[in-house]
């Protein structure tokens, strides 16, 4: 197997990947082609798209192709059942890839040109076309509800916080193999395959993310991202088809996460159920204090069971140190002074138990911080990704003042901000494939690149969500610019994509 470089890896090095996707017996206006550069001077994290692109006007009908199942294709019935089906035998095909091609055969589907080899990976995917794999996953994306019964609303103890869920991370082998398979589709000129096979696995992902689990929305994101990979592809190939509505018609967001936001947050309280009535519930001195103790002690076992891979923020030091063996004593004079401050009689805080003050304390805690925490997801992005910092801050603040509440959120909220943050850049990247497919709208309307994007007016142009702005876009001599910079604050992640139009039609464009 030839050594190769993946463009899409942030971990790697800077490189330049050229990517020539050529169209066997097309005729073309002139050479289609995707040059990829990763990282320029000390700008590392930015994916440069060298786009040289065939004017593209609206197809006829306009929803002519499509990333998801047309209405009159969707059939009654549960598609979970079929995913199941499909994983079974996806693994058979993936072990026999791994097997013969080794651990980086998806990588095929990135190769560039001059290493790609078409009846190699013509062999590669032969089996899945005609495999009962991929039988079942049409009967899936077919189906018109996914219900994958797991029940989670009735879950009650830590066993929620851990609950397995091996069938959504062997759902990404599924995107490995159909990748491959599109990138095979988009270099033989079959447009219309190639599509297809995008379609499946969009249709995968948004059924994967219908579950409240925050890692079923994450999967589901990262499987669109690799789809996206394969968009550009197709974008950059000679005489494709505009998929301005195509890409228009997915949901947004792609991984619509309220329902797993309502879901998570209330993680804690069902978790630790005793927190629900602490507020009402009668007990003994002895049993408010075991019963706090039997709290501690599952959520320092929760914690163990993280290793070196913590929350994302720490690898929970800190928070078994706080729950030491004198957590209780050293949390209660705080835990007491927040429920006489928030108006609880001194005459009824006085006499409770120690376990009683401390669970009152974290049932009002937790929620406090939860609450301030998860509104803000229900707010415009532009104005939210702040206040998510804030209320994150606070909810990790293990300081003195800290009680069992705020061990709990620390212990067992998601990272709400990371979650959102990925959520946004998704439909920050998707956008920008949909104004390029307008600015070669444009171009098919006019003969030329638009000097800004206002001059496009064949199809609306879609905003930067993470500003509520237009994109940066600029046009420099025969090449339009389409930015998303750093400074549109994700994290070591900035693309730039810089489209000139193929042969005649830059010829025409370039007299005007």
């Amino acid at each position: 197997m030839p050594a190769i470089v993946h463009p899409w890896r942030e971990s790697l090095p800077r490189f330049v990947v050229t990517l020539v996707l050529l169209a066997i017996g097309m005729p073309s206006l002139g050479l289609a082609e995707v040059t990829i550069v990763e990282g320029q001077g000390d700008q590392e994290g930015l994916a440069t798209f060298k786009l040289t692109v065939t004017p593209a006007a609206e197809p006829t009908p306009a929803l002519k192709y499509r990333f998801t199942v047309p209405e009159l294709e969707i059939k009654p019935g549960n598609a979970a059942p079929f995913y199941y089906r499909s994983l079974i035998s996806l693994q058979y095909l993936s072990r026999g890839l791994q097997k013969k091609y080794g651990d980086d055969w998806s990588e095929y589907a990135s190769l560039p040109t001059d290493q790609f080899s078409v009846d190699l990976v013509r062999e590669m995917v032969g089996g899945l076309s005609q495999s009962s794999a991929m039988d079942a996953l049409h009967e899936a994306v077919r189906r018109e509800r996914c219900d994958w019964d797991w029940q989670i609303r009735q879950m009650r103890g830590i066993k929620l916080a851990e609950f397995p869920l091996p069938e959504v991370q062997a759902a990404r082998d599924w995107s490995r193999q159909l990748a491959l398979a599109a990138r095979l589709q988009i270099v033989e000129g079959d447009y219309e395959a190639a599509i297809h096979t995008l379609m499946l696995d969009y249709e995968y992902a948004q059924d994967l993310a219908r579950v409240p689990f925050f890692v079923n929305g994450l999967v589901a994101i990262a499987k669109a991202g690799i789809l996206n990979q394969q968009v550009i592809y197709l974008i950059g190939s000679p005489n494709s088809p505009n998929l301005y509505w195509a890409l228009s018609e997915l949901p947004q967001p792609f991984a619509d996460m309220r329902e797993t936001v309502r879901s998570e947050m209330a993680i804690g309280l069902r978790i630790f159920p005793m927190l629900q009535d602490a507020e009402t519930a009668e007990h003994s001195s002895q049993e408010w204090d075991r019963l706090l103790a039997e709290a501690v002690r599952t959520l320092k076992t929760h914690v163990k069971s993280w290793g070196n891979s913590g929350t994302g923020f720490y690898t929970g030091e800190e928070l078994l140190r706080l729950l030491d063996e004198d957590f209780a004593s050293v949390a209660y004079p705080a835990a007491k002074q927040r429920l006489l401050d928030a108006g609880m009689e001194a005459g009824r805080v006085e006499p409770m138990a120690v376990g009683q003050v401390l669970l009152i304390d974290a049932a009002r805690e937790y929620r406090r911080l939860a609450d301030e925490s998860e509104k803000w997801w229900y707010a415009p992005y532009p104005a939210a990704h702040r206040r998510m910092e804030e209320a994150e801050e606070e909810s990790l603040d293990l300081g003195s003042q800290a009680g069992f509440g705020q061990a709990v959120v620390y212990g067992l909220l998601p990272a709400l901000r990371a979650a959102r943050m990925a959520q946004i850049r998704l439909e920050w990247q998707m956008n920008a494939l949909r104004v390029v497919e307008a600015v070669r709208m444009h171009a098919a309307e006019t003969g030329r690149l638009p000097q800004t994007l206002d001059e496009i007016s064949v199809v609306p142009v879609p905003l930067n969500p993470i500003i509520a702005q237009p994109y940066a876009y600029r046009l420099e001599g025969q090449t339009a610019v389409l930015e998303l910079p750093f400074s549109d604050g994700m994290p070591g992640v900035a693309w730039r994509f810089e489209i000139q139009l193929a042969g005649e039609a830059a010829q025409d464009a370039a007299k005007q």
